[in-house]
C-alpha cells in the first residue's frame, strides 16, 4: 500500500495542483478515516494539506510533513501539523460520502506533492 501513491506529480495537471478523492455509497454513520500517505521525496522535506468535506461534514483540515529521507519502514506514524505518514479524521458523520482534498504546501525541493497512498474508512463504533 504505501509504495504507490496518488498525487499530481509531473504528468498532466500542473505541480501544486490539489488532488481530489470522492468516495461514496457509504451507509450513513460516523467514521474514522485514516489517509496515508509517503511520497519517494529522498532527501527533501515536503508538506501537504489533507483536507475532508462533504454534505453535512464540517470541512477538516490535518497538515502533515513528509520528513526528508523517511520512505516508509513499516511503522505508521501520525501527523498532526508534525511528521508522519498517516492522518486521522476522527468521528466524522457522514450520511453518504465525503471528499478528500490533498493540497501541496512547501517543499525542500522544486517539486510540490501531496500523495495519497491509501483511505481506511472504519466505523467509529466499531468493536475490537
Amino acid at each position: 500500500m504505501m509504495k504507490g501513491y496518488l498525487d499530481t506529480g509531473t504528468g498532466s495537471r500542473p505541480q501544486g495542483t490539489p488532488s481530489t478523492v470522492t468516495v461514496s455509497g457509504l451507509s450513513a454513520g460516523t467514521y474514522n478515516i485514516y489517509v496515508y500517505v509517503d511520497g519517494n521525496n529522498s532527501a527533501s522535506m515536503r508538506t501537504g494539506i489533507y483536507q475532508l468535506s462533504g454534505s453535512g461534514i464540517t470541512t477538516t483540515s490535518v497538515a502533515l510533513i513528509d520528513a526528508a529521507n523517511a520512505n516508509f519502514s513499516g511503522i505508521f506514524t501520525q501527523a498532526n501539523s508534525s511528521n508522519g505518514n498517516y492522518v486521522l479524521f476522527a468521528n466524522i458523520v457522514v450520511t453518504n460520502g465525503f471528499t478528500l482534498t490533498a493540497t501541496p504546501g512547501q517543499s525542500g525541493d522544486i517539486y510540490l506533492r501531496a500523495p495519497v497512498n491509501g483511505i481506511q474508512i472504519v466505523p467509529a463504533t466499531q468493536t475490537p
